[in-house]
């Protein structure tokens, strides 16, 4: 990932590492929520852009949106973009809106 000084995470760290479930804030404001693995985007994850529009979420390897599809919402630790309430169901879809 590029500008890493310029980025914020809170979440769970192993060994000086983002690892576990986290939120990323990225440079342009986007955030990243889900799985961390020796500092890499792995496992589940949503990204949103920095006003809250779902821009994908899926499965991610080493930084990369590996498969599209549903997330379970407790991969989603921070849910820095969920209202209260407003969605009950288990699961975030890549065309649910927020």
């Amino acid at each position: 990932m590029d500008d890493l000084d310029r980025q914020s995470y809170i979440g769970d760290w192993w060994q000086g590492q983002q690892h576990g479930l986290g939120a990323l804030t990225l440079a342009d404001g986007s955030v990243h929520e889900g799985q961390f693995d020796e500092g890499a985007m792995h496992g589940y994850g949503i990204l949103w852009s920095g006003d809250g529009t779902l821009l994908e979420c899926g499965v991610y390897e080493d930084d990369q949106l590996i498969a599209t599809g549903p997330v379970p919402r407790a991969m989603i630790p921070m849910g820095t973009f969920l209202s209260e309430g407003a969605r009950p169901a288990s699961f975030i879809f890549p065309d649910e809106s927020v």
